[in-house]
């Protein structure tokens, strides 16, 4: 069995003056996971990955009395996940892959 993950984020934030600031971000994640189990006549294998990226801007301005924000966020989620049979020496089961 296999169960990982990694993460990283950079960010970065500037001020100018007392009335205007700046900040970005980027950001990535992945998990993996693979299972192995062994039944009967069979072994289950069940493999994924998942990834999740993306990144985030934002301005901020100060008005008199007023606090104006402005910003913008993407991501992407990206998953790969599958599982299949095989036969107890390895081979590969035909038609046993179902992608999820």
């Amino acid at each position: 069995m296999k169960d990982e993950k990694d993460f990283l984020e950079l960010n970065y934030n500037k001020s100018f003056g007392n009335e205007l600031s700046f900040f970005i971000r980027g950001f990535w994640n992945y998990y993996e996971f693979f299972e192995k189990d062994p039944y009967e006549d069979y072994i289950y294998i069940l493999p994924a990955k998942n990834y999740l990226y993306g990144a985030e801007v934002k301005i901020n301005y100060l008005l008199g009395n007023h606090f104006l924000s402005f910003g913008s966020e993407w991501r992407r989620f990206k998953v790969d996940q599958s599982y299949y049979l095989t036969y107890l020496n390895g081979e590969k089961i035909e038609d046993s892959e179902v992608l999820i």
